[in-house]
């Protein structure tokens, strides 16, 4: 289950998440970003939670620039 923050405009992003078990685990353990799996390094934002398994994950992507976000 997906919770997330809403998008500025458009789409929400809980609509633009793809599934927890579906992100690679450098996505899972944010090290890149879930939406076009750039890496993140220093830079990034929140956009949501990933509840898998009985724990509680971060969804980390691409500061506002992300060519995947909606």
């Amino acid at each position: 289950m997906t919770r997330a923050l809403p998008a500025a405009e458009g789409a929400s992003l809980s609509e633009v998440l793809p599934p927890f078990d579906q992100l690679s685990p450098r996505q899972q353990s944010a090290i890149d970003c879930v939406l076009c799996t750039r890496r993140l390094g220093m830079n990034g934002r929140v956009l949501g939670e990933a509840r898998h398994r009985g724990f509680v994950f971060r969804l980390w992507g691409c500061t506002p620039g992300c060519r995947a976000a909606p």
